[in-house]
């Protein structure tokens, strides 16, 4: 069933790793003035049922609404004794108080850290100074802080506040991984000249090397390396390594789905890989010039696969309604459609390191190459990856987390 969401958002943008990534660390100071301890004015609690994870403690601060989970917290009584001078002499009994001293354990990625210390600290400062609990964030790769406080309230007050942030960790870091789908493939599909997928997209590149050193503000370091054709199908911020076994298990359930969509298609759900295309209106100045896939039986077999992941991937949590929208299309019906699928050919976020990244005339490229087809690319046997974007396989590809076949194994 395909998925609903209450926001709309129409027209092509690369996918998230094609882009800029996101400031590391935002301004936290102004989201934090609005947030209050439980005692004050303003500040209420409530739980409410959440479809796909149950109950949620929602809290409201300063007029706003917040999720926010509920963390176990263990409670630990320190003794501290309490021996005067003459206690000591033996003159009389000690005296013994038990200090009870609550304490819960956050778990979070070690990225979010910096969230919650703050420039100079300033951000950990406030926090401890409105709630009177103490927040102990370690260095190196804890996944988690501790909190210790007075009272239940008090630490749950800090834990209010340490989900807000964590949300805003989260959307303000890059994607880690991505479910993709490699192109270049030996053996399988090509343009019917005696070229494989992978013999055919060495082609394209050659000859946009060629043809590029015509473009202002080319670069050859900008054209993608054969091996590293794909289709993105979905986008994902995995920063635990529980969040990316769950991804994983995920994937691997999903290879039923996968196939069973390509059951239902007449043929081997071959795609067409052919003309080119840009990200934005002006041919002159342009970031990404991308490998188009052209509409057929195979086309639509490959937007069900998507949207089989992206609902598997939000029941589990892996996904956000808000990053699902960041990516996929929104028909006139509300419903979330696969983005335009494209495999990009140059995109000048691969200048050299320490270059400014510019903009490049692709009129040469799109009149060379703007309607050359390609290559036909069969779904059947094809691989979808959990690529890490930050690592690299042996082939030279993306690093997988997990993999599965599509259709026969």
């Amino acid at each position: 069933m395909e998925q609903r969401a209450p926001r709309r958002r129409r027209g092509n943008r690369p996918a998230a790793h094609e882009t800029e990534p996101a400031s590391p660390e935002p301004e936290l100071e102004p989201a934090q003035e609005e947030v209050h301890s439980e005692s004050d004015e303003g500040f209420s609690s409530e739980d409410e049922p959440d479809d796909a994870h149950g109950l949620v403690n929602v809290i409201s601060v300063g007029g706003r609404r917040y999720r926010k989970r509920t963390v176990a917290y263990s409670r630990s009584s320190a003794l501290t004794w309490d021996m005067p001078a003459a206690a000591a002499n033996g003159d009389d009994e000690p005296s013994c108080a038990a200090q009870e001293e609550m304490t819960a354990t956050f778990a979070c990625p070690p990225e979010y850290r910096k969230f919650f210390i703050g420039r100079q600290g300033t951000t950990k400062s406030r926090l401890e100074a409105e709630t009177g609990c103490t927040l102990h964030i370690p260095d190196g790769d804890s996944g988690s802080v501790t909190i210790s406080g007075p009272t239940d309230a008090a630490v749950e007050s800090m834990i209010g506040r340490l989900d807000i942030l964590a949300v805003t960790a989260k959307q303000a870091l890059p994607p880690t991984h991505f479910l993709s789908l490699p192109l270049a493939r030996r053996g399988a599909g090509g343009n019917g000249k005696g070229m494989d997928c992978h013999d055919a997209l060495e082609a394209l590149r050659t000859k946009a090397l060629v043809h590029g050193q015509r473009c202002a503000g080319f670069a050859p370091g900008m054209v993608t390396r054969t091996e590293r054709f794909h289709l993105t199908l979905v986008v994902l911020k995995l920063y635990t390594p529980a969040e990316v076994r769950k991804a994983a298990t995920v994937l691997t359930e999903l290879r039923a789905s996968f196939s069973r969509a390509l059951a239902g298609c007449s043929s081997d759900g071959s795609i067409a890989l052919e003309g080119l295309e840009i990200m934005n209106d002006d041919p002159a100045m342009v970031d990404v010039l991308y490998l188009k896939v052209g509409e057929g039986p195979g086309t639509e077999v490959l937007r069900k696969i998507c949207i089989a992941a992206l609902n598997a991937l939000l029941t589990a949590g892996l996904l956000s309604s808000d990053e699902a929208e960041a990516q996929w299309l929104m028909d006139s019906e509300g419903l979330l459609l696969p983005p335009k699928l494209h495999a990009t050919l140059v995109n000048t976020k691969r200048r050299a390191a320490g270059t400014k990244r510019e903009t490049f005339d692709a009129r040469p490229l799109l009149q060379a190459l703007g309607t050359e087809h390609v290559a036909q690319y069969p779904l059947e046997g094809s691989e979808v990856h959990l690529s890490e974007m930050a690592g690299r396989a042996d082939d030279g590809y993306y690093k997988p987390a997990a993999r599965v076949v599509v259709g026969a194994a």
